[in-house]
């Protein structure tokens, strides 16, 4: 498993098999009542992901080594006790990255987040700032999220529809 990862503009690649970082619970920037915000997509019924589509393109960042664009994305997941992997294909990973929290977690290739402890209320959301980070303006960003032995892929039009 190849995991990128990159804080500021230092950044490593290695061929390791390591586990995806977890976004820290304590990187939660708020919460509602249910996954819905307009437009948004529920994935395995724990994650709250923006719509397919964003007319607007990414816009240009500094810093962060080969990725020259950010789009600002956040997400929603339900309290509880459970796993989410969220992983960008290896086809992508030249051209896009993920990366949510207040500014702690990596810009990596794949990322893990929990329900936060057994004790989570399942009908309490769990709002994550972050986003994608491309090397292009705009992309039809695949990523794939597994719960268990649950996989399912959702597109992301940033700048473009997917086709």
């Amino acid at each position: 498993m190849l995991l990128v990862v990159a804080t500021g503009t230092a950044m490593a690649a290695t061929g390791l098999a390591s586990s995806p970082p977890y976004v820290p619970c304590a990187e939660i920037i708020g919460q509602a009542s249910g996954p819905r915000v307009v437009g948004s997509r529920l994935v395995l019924g724990v994650l709250s992901v923006p719509p397919a589509y964003s007319a607007q393109s990414a816009v240009r960042v500094h810093g962060f080594g080969l990725w020259t664009h950010w789009r600002k994305a956040p997400v929603f997941v339900r309290g509880g006790r459970f796993i989410m992997t969220v992983t960008v294909p290896n086809g992508w990973r030249s051209r896009a990255a993920i990366s949510w929290g207040s500014g702690v977690s990596p810009i990596a290739s794949s990322v893990r987040f929990s329900g936060c402890g057994p004790g989570a209320p399942t009908s309490e959301w769990n709002a994550y700032a972050g986003g994608f980070y491309l090397r292009s303006l705009a992309a039809c960003i695949p990523l794939s999220f597994q719960v268990g032995k649950r996989v399912v892929t959702e597109r992301f039009g940033i700048g473009t529809r997917c086709r």
